[in-house]
């Protein structure tokens, strides 16, 4: 199980990336009956995924709710409420947690905070791409089982690989 203060972690964590900032729709914990597919509305009222064609050298707005990227609909914004957005955030914070990695002793505190914000942050994202529907404290079996030490009577739990990725950084 997560604590509170490992919850306030992960929350403080989302703070890194701009759109999640001010996004209640994405705080931990996420616990939605099912991912929002793009192409639908999400509680039957705004759209999942807002399909936005940039011009050269065009700015992208940040949208609340929305994360930017590519993914499977095409360029455009995705609900927090899809599986795509988080996607698109896994791939951005992997990238931004590799860039750097060896000059780690050279790091302010201020970095390493950012840099330990990025980790809880990763784990939590993985954990929602990987999941088959978007309830951190649901105890069933995840797609991707590729970590033996998360194992809980022969299943791989949600709340185990949040845990994990909070157990270095958070007491």
């Amino acid at each position: 199980m997560v604590s509170s203060s490992q919850s306030y972690a992960i929350n403080k964590s989302f703070q890194e990336i701009p759109e999640l900032r001010k996004s209640i729709a994405a705080q931990f914990p996420l616990e939605l009956p099912q991912w929002v597919d793009p192409s639908h509305k999400v509680n039957n009222k705004i759209a999942a995924f807002i399909p936005y064609q940039r011009q050269h050298n065009e700015l992208v707005e940040l949208r609340h709710d929305y994360v930017w990227g590519l993914s499977t609909h095409g360029p455009g914004y995705y609900h927090v409420h899809t599986k795509q957005a988080y996607k698109i955030l896994l791939h951005r914070v992997r990238k931004d947690i590799t860039k750097g990695a060896r000059l780690i002793s050279k790091y302010s505190p201020e970095e390493r905070e950012r840099r330990n914000n990025l980790k809880i942050l990763h784990g939590v994202l993985q954990v929602r791409v990987e999941s088959k529907r978007p309830d951190e404290f649901d105890a069933t079996q995840l797609d991707n089982q590729r970590n033996p030490s998360l194992v809980n009577n022969g299943k791989f739990t949600r709340t185990a690989l949040i845990g994990s990725a909070l157990a270095a950084i958070v007491p």
